[in-house]
């Protein structure tokens, strides 16, 4: 018996150490696991590094964050400001608004009525005596009963009511029209809106398209510096031209980068502007100016004149506006009659000797309707009402002050329009004759300069005058888009502006 016991122990005790090391060698196979997936992860870690900074190293500097550069056309330009330009939604809205008003004020013509359900628990305790009328003190129906009884007792109200005003002698027809006159100054804003923000788009357009055709110049005149530069060394190396021409060719080249770094600035500066103008700030824009460089427009083709302006028109609703709210005040000092209709009901715990029945007082118990008509004259508000009407008076002159003012302005501008497309059509008849001049003396000068006969300064002022008439060149047919522009905002027409541009850039 005592052998069979050991011999239990024994195996029992063999069992538990073969458990522990089962356990151990468990524990170190799992860490032996986990490490080699950690040293798999970094070895492919450190891979996927390496092919990132070799395809990094393939591609050119900036191209991560280089931006595709978006073509712009003058009528593209046009298009996306008025689509985006957060002036024009504001004057859209606001028209919307203005519209909504003159809903709002033919309202007026309606009934009106109103509905009333009153349900409380309260005292009927009452005394003899006048009450002035407040929105203090709940009146109360009923006899007068000595002492103070706070027990209360339930009640309750219902009831509708119902008016109309027949006739007001024009008051309300007055203040529709001043409503309507409004609505079409907000109208008429909404277009000077738009027609600012294309207007504006399209000078912006212009200025970028001037920045760019002078930054394209200022390179042809560092082209032409960099081969004076080599054209002096040259003669240097034969000793045919002292060292002080080589100094000062290089520091023409140098003024010549300067101009280009200048005129590039002068292009991110308009670009910048333009992108605001057209309502998206941001993005990289080519501008197309291609066509604007090879066509003109035809002088005489706008139509318009000072009474067909959305200024103009602008102005003229607001001096309505003003007339119909004087007019508006004029009808208020008549009698308003109104019908008035009513039905009621009421329900009270109190009996007529101011007893208290607790089943009653939820609903109505007695009904009643009423029907008439009130006429009321507030004949004192005569005076207010001259007040009134004399400072309306005086907006409605100043409105018309204002009106005179906008048409002698617009005519001005419209003179004004004229006068620049006449002179810019002059200056892009000269132009070539002086780009053509100024290139034969910049060609003569050089060669008198490798014969002998000039200094380099004359050569240099020779590119200087060659690249200040390429630069009048590019930008005179500019000016005669801003001309034909300034003709189409002063007629306040740009569809045919639109559409001259549109024909310019098919052809």
């Amino acid at each position: 018996m005592s052998w069979t016991v050991r011999s239990y122990a024994t195996g029992a005790a063999s069992a538990s150490r073969q458990l522990k090391l089962g356990a151990v060698c468990w524990r170190k196979l799992r860490f032996s696991l986990a490490l080699a997936l950690v040293l798999f992860a970094l070895t492919a870690l450190g891979h996927h590094r390496a092919f990132a900074r070799e395809l990094l190293q393939t591609q050119p500097s900036g191209a991560a964050s280089a931006v595709p550069a978006i073509p712009l056309t003058l009528a593209d330009a046009l298009e996306m400001a008025r689509r985006n330009f957060p002036s024009i939604k504001e004057s859209l809205y606001r028209s919307e608004a203005a519209q909504l008003k003159v809903r709002l004020e033919k309202t007026s013509y309606l009934p009106r009525g109103s509905m009333l359900v009153q349900e409380m628990r309260g005292t009927s305790n009452q005394t003899t005596g006048p009450l002035l009328p407040n929105s203090t003190f709940p009146p109360i129906s009923g006899a007068e009963v000595g002492g103070n009884d706070l027990t209360g007792g339930w009640g309750c109200a219902t009831g509708a009511f119902l008016t109309w005003e027949p006739f007001d002698f024009g008051l309300r027809a007055a203040n529709v029209a001043a409503a309507q006159a409004e609505s079409r100054q907000s109208s008429f804003q909404a277009d000077v809106s738009e027609l600012e923000a294309e207007v504006g788009a399209a000078e912006a357009f212009l200025r970028a398209s001037a920045a760019q055709e002078a930054l394209r110049a200022s390179q042809a005149l560092l082209e032409r510096m960099a081969m004076l530069k080599d054209t002096v060394r040259v003669l240097f190396d034969k000793h045919l031209r002292s060292n002080t021409d080589v100094f000062m060719a290089q520091a023409e080249e140098a003024r010549a980068k300067d101009q280009v770094i200048e005129a590039e600035q002068a292009l991110d500066l308009a670009s910048c502007d333009l992108c605001g103008a057209i309502g998206l700030p941001g993005p990289t824009i080519r501008i197309e100016s291609s066509p604007l460089l090879e066509f003109t427009p035809e002088s005489g083709q706008l139509s318009g004149n000072v009474e067909s302006h959305p200024v103009f028109l602008v102005q003229a609703s607001a001096s309505q506006a003003a007339a119909n709210r004087k007019k508006a005040i004029e009808k208020s000092y008549y009698p308003r009659v109104n019908l008035i209709a009513a039905i009621y009901g009421r329900g009270s715990s109190f009996k007529s000797d101011v007893s208290i029945n607790e089943a009653k007082g939820f609903y109505p118990t007695r009904v009643n309707y009423a029907a008439g008509f009130n006429i009321t004259f507030p004949f004192l508000d005569i005076f207010e009402l001259k007040a009134r009407r004399l400072a309306a008076s005086k907006i409605e002159l100043a409105e018309r002050a204002q009106l005179a003012l906008t048409g002698l302005k617009l005519s001005t501008d419209n003179q004004r329009a004229e006068a620049l497309m006449k002179g810019a059509l002059k200056l892009a008849e000269n132009a070539p004759v002086k780009v053509e001049a100024a290139r034969q003396a910049a060609n003569s000068a050089r060669v008198r300069y490798q014969i002998g006969l000039s200094s380099i300064n004359d050569v240099a002022l020779d590119e200087q005058l060659l690249k200040q008439a390429e630069v009048e060149q590019s930008t005179a047919r500019l000016r005669v888009w801003r001309a034909f522009l300034a003709q189409a905002a002063a007629k306040g027409n740009i569809e045919l502006f639109l559409l001259e541009i549109k024909k310019t850039e098919k052809h």
